[in-house]
This record gives structure tokens, C-alpha cells and sequence, in this order.
């Protein structure tokens, strides 16, 4: 496998990409170099052609209705059953479409010609297998029926575009041909496919779904289908003269013994999966198992009893794909009265976080369900008292203008509206409703009624294992017919004074609730994302900027989810205004505090925000822990828009401006003129605080110090050191520290100071100042003691000639001479795609003429454009030396590495010496980190191990 390095003057280091990618980056390809979709020659059942409707005759209904036409009746047509469940005629041409396409797929099942290695049949002019000819088929309904926006499938799990609208039509996901590998010793096998309204099938869940259905070919052909709008799952048999008859509904999934268990390896390794089936042997269930999936889940709605079971373990991992095979079934169960859990929860409430996310499933009866959740993880939501929030979002919108934060929280609770209702009203019990609230108070007025005020406690930001935030808001607007309440905030302790939020109850359907709770806020700061260590993470980004704007997840490893990182043109496309973007990362290995901040020109100063990640459950921190927390973002404040600063800096081809203040948590420093008082933070005599402290200025490092108290350092960058005291803490713009505060001083006002670090060339000891790694057994140093890359990158200042700039020149940051170009496709897209002249691969390693760096410095100022990456191979261990230079004038770097932590093994001030430096490396213990500052007119070396395929993105910041 190969990785790639990209280095520029924002500079890029590319590990090749794993299939977990978004489907937002790129048009889709042609389904296969020999299929288009709208070249196909139609297919034939017994010499009959199939029908599609011409798309000029279809009336696509954009508006759908819940109720029934007429009551459905065992005997009635496709066709008949369609018309009278539903009033959607999209989706009824669109199901009439499928079922024309699983007719002519049942047959070429039949009739296929099996030899050793694949059973095979004619398509048109070709012999293909009868999973791609199922493939291609269902390609061809979904087009010719003209409703379906996107389509793809397990066979091509890319979204391609299949001509229909986006509002008021659909998209499909499908396996064509579920346990192909058994056709050829004639066991059942099948298709599945779940519809989705609009044209996401990403971000989305499957309780989303409009239908869903399967085509099972075996001695019967039959097309088991369930519509949202119909109550359960129906059966339509395939009779000899080519119709569908409806002959069997079921809406109920009763208890009975009969198992089929998937995945049966898993038990080696897995002991609760294990005592699972042998519990199904003990209590002498009977056996009903295939290997194919379909006619395992059919048989439950056949039946009406029984459990499927596939679960995963360490060395068996899942197979089996939430979106393609897992949500559908799941929808169909659950129509018929039976339940599905991934062992924690439904399967209809996972989001599909990508095409190709996996996961294990049980589909029965609701005991069954209950006895997996228990067997498998000691307790089962579905015997829970009170109500459990099925499914959770959160969109961010980020407003320009109006200087605001808007979102929204939303969940369907499995509850009518009124019984909902009782329960987030009761102050009481508001924490059962929302695990963020602590409690509610009574303050002033009648509850229920305009002017109430009331005080909550822990509901927005909280702290969670410090103080809890509050909020005193006063209700002024009701709808009590529609339980919609809108509350002003009149005080907080989180700077919300003055922001609404409102709280909307609205009728889901079938006894559940879809709770929305809306929120405006004008903070200092963007919200806290909580997590833990080993933490999965979807955030999806809604942009409502008249901008582009991507987020950047500033220390998240990462690994194999480059598509999430953030950088635009790097590893994504922007997020276009009006369109969302779902990052899907997972915090493996990782606690402690990072940063996350906009990452298109200058939209980080004022977009940006901080990661807390808490230990494992269970899991102690390597020191005392603090009694409380405190999170201290130090930033910048601009008189000026910073976009129209660095735009002018741009066009006038010098250095931009630089902030007009530091700010602690929001607040400058108090100056005369000014109404800020400074920031306060107020603590006991005798606590210990954690103080979370991010440096989330643009250029600047800065210095933070509280008079008169030693600090003590536990945790750089989101990875622990070995603590040690200190007056003075040194931050660079992206980087984070975690130090201990015991307030030991005498009672009284102690000052907080920040200020900035100023260029200029000092000497250095060459020992990290920072701090050293643990090195313990349970947080190892792994500092690559041997090396297969060697670069030394040079980073400096030159001037390039430039036609629109009012000086004809400006100033640019250039690494071995190369001044990094953006390109207009996304790097990670483009090495993902195989997409041809986006970058180049001779990206210098070394200077390709020495000079001395430090001195005088050349007169030649000019650099070289170019879109330029350094290759290596997966798992290759790296050496990068960065080495400042006195061009133009001396300055130091701070320096990120995207998707990577490395190891701060030296630095020193001067030249780099390549033979006596590397004697001095710390190769024990160096410190480690995602963010460093290379020394004024001096040098650091790192080292790191390529093991992320994808994109590995060296960037020095730099006010050029």
C-alpha cells in the first residue's frame, strides 16, 4: 500500500484510502466501463419487454399522505394494493418499476447456467453473473421509472445519478442478488432494497424510509414489501402468468422457538455471543438457517416468530451493511410487528454515517430482542419505563452577519405527544427527558404560563465534571394546542444572555413523538463537543454563510476517515451555502483537550471551538484528578471583518494586519475606552482546577501566566506528560495544554496575563520545554528509532510576481522553494479517484540548493508555484526536520500535522547541523504532539509513523 506526503507552504504530508469516504466529493462514476444506464437494451420475461412509464406521463406528488384510500385486501394486484395504500404516485410507479425488474431477475435465476465458479446468464449481448445482471437490472427500473433521484448499491456502493427530482422523489439503496455464491446448489436467495424520500442516503437513518422491500426466488418467487403509510409487511406471490398477488399481510411477530444464527465463528472469541446460542440449544429451539440472509429474515415474517442473529467480535468483524441489507430488513420486521437492535438500540435509528458502514443485527419478536440486548450487554432499552429517545441530530448554522449561533436538537421519542409532554414538564424529572439537565428551579410566576421564569440548570454547555452551567429564562410565547413554548434567556453563566430557544412537540404518527428543541445564541465562543476516548463522532455542518466554509477537527487522529479532516481542497470539496456536510470521525486513543476551528482564509478567528475528551468509563487520569474544570480559549479580537483583512492583504501583496486585542474566553483585557472589565475566573480557596487551555489566535504564540501560582502541565495536544510545575505556559496558535491550578494563594484578585511572543533568535537548550511523554507501559513512547524518510524542509518568505496586486509583487511562504498552489479539486478526492493532473509527485524532500539559511540571506527572493505531494508507504516511519530561515525577516513557524501525531525529538537555534544534531535527539521520552513551533531563525525535528492512509497534511501557519 502507498501513502503520500503533500508539503507546501500551508503545507500537505499524503498513508492510500480505505472505502469509508463521502459520497459528496465527486460526480458518480459510470456504474461499470460497459454499463450505462441509459444505453440499456430492455430485458425480457418469456419474450415480454419490460414497461416504464414515459417520464411526460408520470404526476410526481411532492405532498404525502398518511391515510388509507381503501383497506387493502388479500388477492388484490400490485398495482391495486399500491393504489390503496398510498396517494404518493412517485412512489407507486416507483415500487411498480422494482417489481418488474425482480420478475425478470427471478428468471434469470432460474435459467441461470452454473459452472465451477459462477452462474451466469445473458443480458442483451453479454453473459454475466446473475448478481450483476441483478445489479444492472435494477439500475435500469430505477432509471426508466423516472422518480429515483440517486441510486446505488452493494455492487456499486456510489451514489449514481439517476435523472429523477431531488423534491418530491426518491433514492435507493439495494443489494441486487443477497447470497449469489448459493445459487448455484438452488438455495432461496434474494434482493433488498429501502427507499428514502429527497436524495440523501447519507446523514440519514433508516426509520427515514418510505418502503422498503425483498424479492425472494426460491420454489415460490414472492416480493415482500411495507410502505410507511400501510400498516405491516406484505407478501405478493408471483403467479404463472407474470402478476403479483397479495396473499399474506403480517403485523405481528410472536414468541416461538426457532433461531438462525449468522456469524457462528464470532462465538471463538466472543463468549456472550456464545452463551447466547448455546441458551437456543439448551431450551431446544429449533435451527432454521440457510446462509442467506433473506430467507433467514423472511422466514420470521412467514412464520411470525423466531430470532436472526449476526453479531461480530474481535476477530470477526461485521459484515453485513446498515444501509444495503441491515435497515431495510430492519424496516420490514418492524412493520410487521418484530423488533431489530444492533444490541444497544433499533437499527432503524443508526445513522447511516456512509455507504459502506457495517454493523451486527437481530431481527425477532420482542422477547428475542430483549434476551439478545441482555445476553449481549447486561440490560435492554425495551424494557425501559419511561420513554427513550430513539434517534439524536445536531446542526450548526454558522451566520456572518448577524453574529449568531443557531441549531437545533431533535429525537422521536416512542411515546404519544401527551404522555411525552408530562414528562418534560415535570421539573423534577426533566433529566430522565434530556441526560444534559440537572434540575429545574421555580422562580417566578405560574408554570405554563407568559412571564414564568425559571432557572435550569446544566441544560446548555455543560461542564461535565466541573460546575454546572445555568440558564434563567421567561416564557414569552405559547401554543399549548401544539405544546410549542419559546423562552427568553435573561441571565446565564455562560454568556447566552439574551438568546431564545424554543421547545416544539409535534404528532410522528403510530404512538411516537418528534421532539425538536431550537436554539439562538450569540456566545463568546462556539459550543464544547463532550466525548470520550474510543468515541465515534457524526457532526453534521449546515452552512448558511454567503461563503464556502469547511470544519477542521484541529488533533483528531483521524484514522481512515480522512474525508472528515477538514481542510479544503485537501481532504473535501467546501460546504457550498445551503448544503451540509457530515464529519464522521473516531477519537481512537485519545483524551484530553482539542481544538476545532473553520479552515477556508481567515474564518477560524471567529469559528472555532473546543474538543473535550474524558477517559474511558472506568478509566483514571495518571494524576490526581481536579476537583473542577475550567475551559480558557485565549483568541483575537478584530475591529476589522478579517476576511476583508486578508483580502486586502491579498490585493495589495504584503503581510496582513494583525488583531486588535488578545482575548481570554471572549473578553479583552481591560483598556481604556473599553467596556470590557477582562475576563474573571472564579475559584475556592484550596480546589484544584483542570484548566483546559486553547490558543486559538491566527499567527501569535503567546505566553499565559496567573500571578503569584505555579502550574502544573498533565497533558499537551490531547496526550499525557510526565507533570511538571511552571510559572509561564508557551502556546502556539492550534495547540492545547491541560495544567492543574490548586488555588493556594491568599483570597483576593490574582491578574491573568497573555501576552504575545515576540520574534527574535534566542538560544535553546534542545530539550522539549513542553514536557516529556509517560513512556509507561500503558502510555508507551513509540518514537521511531529507525527511518525510511528523511526531509529537510526549509521554510521561508519570497516574492513572486503579481499582475493583479498593487505593487506588482507579493509576499509568499514557500517551502524548498515550492509556493503551495490551491487547487480546485480536493487532493485526498483526487489520489481517492485516481483524478489526473490536480497535484504532482516531485515534491522536493531537500533544498535543492543549500544555502545558509540562518545568514545573509539570497537575493533572489522568487519561488516556484506548484501543487506538489512527497510519497511514502504505508507504515513507513518519517523524519522531518523544519527549518526556519532571516528571509525578508526572521520569524518562527508554529507548525500542524493533519491526521498524525509526531514526536518533538529536538530542536535548536541556527542552521541545522545533520551530523552533530541527532546526537542530541531525545529518542526516550520526547514529548508528543500535533502542533509545535519551529524556533525564530532556527530548527525543530520531528518524527512520526505513516500509518493513516490518505492524506497526511503538513501545515505551517504563517501570517504570509
Amino acid at each position: 500500500m502507498e501513502s503520500s506526503i503533500t508539503c507546501f507552504a500551508r503545507a500537505a504530508v499524503l498513508p492510500n484510502v480505505s472505502s469509508q469516504h463521502s459520497t459528496t466529493l465527486a460526480a458518480p462514476r459510470s456504474i461499470s466501463s460497459s454499463f450505462s444506464v441509459r444505453g440499456l437494451k430492455s430485458s425480457s420475461l418469456f419474450g415480454e419487454s419490460l414497461h416504464f412509464a414515459p417520464k411526460s406521463s408520470l404526476n410526481v406528488s411532492k405532498t404525502k399522505s398518511s391515510s388509507l384510500v381503501t383497506k387493502c385486501e388479500i388477492g388484490d394486484s400490485l398495482e391495486e394494493f399500491l393504489t390503496k395504500s398510498t396517494s404518493d404516485k412517485g412512489l407507486i410507479t416507483l415500487m411498480m418499476s422494482m417489481g418488474e425488474a425482480l420478475r425478470t431477475i427471478a428468471f434469470k435465476v432460474r435459467t441461470a447456467s452454473c459452472g465451477g465458479t459462477a452462474c451466469v446468464n445473458s443480458f442483451g449481448d453479454e453473459q454475466l453473473a446473475v448478481d450483476m445482471l441483478a445489479d444492472k437490472l435494477l439500475f435500469e427500473a430505477l432509471t426508466y421509472s423516472h422518480v429515483c433521484k440517486y441510486a446505488c448499491s452493494e455492487e456499486v456502493p456510489e451514489l449514481q445519478d439517476m435523472g429523477g427530482p431531488a423534491e418530491g422523489g426518491f433514492s435507493v439503496a439495494f443489494d441486487p442478488l443477497d447470497g449469489s455464491s448459493i445459487v448455484d446448489t438452488n438455495f432461496t436467495v434474494g434482493t433488498i432494497f429501502g427507499v428514502w424520500p429527497g436524495d440523501k442516503l447519507t446523514g440519514v437513518t433508516g426509520r427515514y424510509q418510505v418502503a422498503a422491500a425483498m424479492g425472494i426466488f426460491g420454489p415460490r418467487t414472492t416480493y415482500v414489501l411495507a410502505l410507511k403509510d400501510a400498516p405491516g409487511t406484505h407478501e405478493f406471490l408471483l403467479l404463472d402468468e407474470g402478476k403479483w398477488q397479495h396473499v399474506k399481510d403480517t403485523t405481528e411477530i410472536g414468541e416461538g422457538k426457532m433461531f438462525s444464527p449468522g456469524n457462528l465463528r464470532a462465538t471463538f472469541d466472543n463468549p456472550d455471543y456464545a452463551k447466547l446460542i448455546d441458551y437456543y440449544v439448551k431450551e431446544k429451539y429449533t435451527l432454521r438457517y440457510t446462509g442467506g440472509m433473506v430467507p433467514d429474515v423472511n422466514q420470521i415474517i412467514v412464520k411470525e416468530k423466531g430470532i436472526f442473529t449476526n453479531v461480530t467480535s474481535p476477530s470477526a468483524k461485521a459484515k453485513l451493511r446498515l444501509l444495503f441489507e441491515v435497515a431495510p430488513l430492519g424496516f420490514l420486521i418492524e412493520k410487521a410487528g418484530g423488533y431489530s437492535s444492533d444490541g444497544k438500540q433499533s437499527v432503524l435509528d443508526k445513522v447511516i454515517a456512509s455507504l459502506d458502514e457495517r454493523t451486527q443485527v437481530a431481527y425477532g419478536s420482542k422477547n428475542e430482542i430483549i434476551r439478545f440486548e441482555e445476553t449481549l450487554y447486561g440490560s435492554s432499552r425495551l424494557k425501559a419505563a419511561q420513554p427513550v429517545v430513539k434517534q439524536f441530530s445536531f446542526s450548526i448554522f454558522f451566520l456572518k452577519n448577524d453574529e449568531k449561533w443557531r441549531g437545533s436538537v431533535g429525537g422521536l421519542v416512542e411515546a404519544p405527544m401527551d404522555q411525552v409532554w408530562n414528562l418534560v414538564s415535570q421539573s423534577s424529572r426533566v433529566s430522565e427527558w434530556m441526560p444534559m439537565v440537572e434540575r429545574c428551579t421555580d422562580l417566578a410566576g405560574e408554570e405554563g404560563l407568559p412571564g414564568y421564569v425559571r432557572l435550569v440548570s446544566g441544560f446548555m454547555l455543560p461542564q461535565k465534571d466541573g460546575d454546572r452551567s445555568w440558564i434563567k429564562e421567561r416564557l414569552v410565547a405559547m401554543d399549548t394546542s401544539s405544546h410549542s413554548y419559546v423562552y427568553k434567556l435573561e441571565a446565564s453563566n455562560v454568556g447566552l444572555d439574551g438568546s431564545t430557544n424554543s421547545l416544539n412537540l409535534f404528532d410522528y404518527e403510530d404512538d411516537t413523538t418528534l421532539v425538536n428543541w431550537t436554539f439562538e445564541i450569540n456566545p463568546l465562543e462556539g459550543p464544547t463537543l463532550y466525548a470520550r476516548e474510543d468515541d465515534t463522532v457524526l457532526v453534521r455542518v449546515v452552512n448558511h454563510l454567503q461563503d464556502n466554509v469547511t470544519i477542521h477537527w484541529h488533533g483528531v487522529r483521524q484514522l481512515r476517515t480522512g474525508w472528515s479532516d477538514g481542510p479544503a481542497y485537501i481532504t473535501q470539496c467546501p460546504i457550498q451555502t445551503g448544503q451540509s456536510y457530515l464529519y464522521n470521525f473516531t477519537l481512537t486513543g485519545q483524551r484530553g483537550t482539542l481544538f476545532w476551528h473553520a479552515h477556508i482564509n481567515w474564518q477560524r478567528a471567529t469559528v472555532h471551538g473546543v474538543i473535550v475528551i474524558f477517559p474511558k468509563r472506568g478509566v483514571p487520569y495518571p494524576f490526581p484528578k481536579p476537583e473542577k474544570e475550567k475551559i480558557i480559549i485565549l483568541g483575537e479580537w478584530w475591529k476589522s471583518d478579517v476576511e476583508a483583512v486578508i483580502n486586502q492583504a491579498m490585493k495589495i501583496g504584503v503581510a496582513p494586519n494583525v488583531s486588535d486585542a488578545h482575548t481570554i474566553n471572549g473578553h479583552p483585557g481591560p483598556a481604556p475606552n473599553c467596556s470590557s472589565k477582562g475576563y474573571s475566573l472564579y475559584v475556592e480557596s484550596g480546589k484544584t482546577y483542570l484548566l483546559r487551555i486553547i490558543n486559538g489566535g491566527l499567527n501569535e504564540e503567546l505566553f499565559f501566566k496567573i500571578a503569584g501560582h505555579n502550574l502544573t502541565v498533565v497533558e499537551v495536544d490531547a496526550s499525557y506528560v510526565k507533570p511538571f510545575k511552571t510559572d509561564t505556559i508557551f502556546i502556539a496558535p492550534g495547540q492545547t495544554t491541560n495544567a492543574i491550578l490548586t488555588a493556594d494563594q491568599h483570597a483576593g484578585k490574582h491578574l491573568i496575563v497573555v501576552c504575545p511572543f515576540m520574534d527574535t533568535t534566542v538560544a535553546t537548550d534542545n530539550l522539549t520545554a513542553t514536557g516529556t511523554e509517560p513512556n509507561s507501559k500503558k502510555y508507551p513512547a513509540n518514537v521511531p528509532l529507525t527511518i525510511d524518510h528523511s526531509l529537510l524542509l526549509v521554510v521561508g518568505i519570497g516574492v513572486n510576481p503579481c499582475a493583479t496586486c498593487q505593487n506588482g509583487s507579493k509576499v509568499v511562504v514557500d517551502i524548498n522553494n515550492v509556493t503551495f498552489v490551491m487547487p480546485t479539486t480536493a487532493i485526498l478526492q483526487a489520489h481517492y479517484y485516481n483524478i489526473s493532473g490536480v497535484y504532482t509527485t516531485d515534491f522536493p524532500g531537500n533544498p535543492a540548493i543549500p544555502f545558509n539559511y540562518t545568514g545573509i540571506p539570497p537575493k533572489n527572493l522568487q519561488t516556484q508555484n506548484g501543487t506538489k505531494v512527497y510519497k511514502v508507504a504505508f507504515n513507513s516511519t518519517i523524519q522531518v526536520v523544519l527549518q526556519g530561515t532571516s528571509m525578508i525577516a526572521p520569524e518562527s513557524h508554529p507548525t500542524h500535522l493533519h491526521g498524525s501525531n509526531f514526536f518533538v525529538v529536538g530542536e535548536g537555534v541556527g542552521n541545522y547541523d545533520p551530523k552533530n544534531d541527532p546526537n542530541k535527539f531525545n529518542l526516550v521520552d520526547p514529548v508528543e504532539r500535533n502542533t509545535m513551533s519551529v524556533p525564530t531563525a532556527g530548527w525543530a525535528a520531528i518524527r512520526f509513523r505513516a500509518d493513516n492512509p490518505g492524506n497526511i497534511y503538513i501545515q505551517p501557519d504563517s501570517k504570509f
